[in-house]
């Protein structure tokens, strides 16, 4: 699966780290982003998404 990249909200980007592997796209200070999650305007970045690898 190719990695996705999506805006996030900070609480969004904590859920969906639960269960995907995310790495944060762009450095800096949080900006103002629609969350693609929960569907509001708050404070987040750009993250991509991919497959969470399994530990044996």
């Amino acid at each position: 699966m190719k990695p996705k990249a999506v805006d996030l909200c900070g609480r969004c980007a904590a859920i969906v780290g639960e269960h995907y592997e995310i790495k944060r796209v762009a450095g800096g200070i949080d900006h103002k982003v629609f969350c693609e999650q929960c569907r509001r305007m708050r404070y987040g970045g750009t993250y991509e998404i991919g497959k969470k690898v399994k530990e044996k």
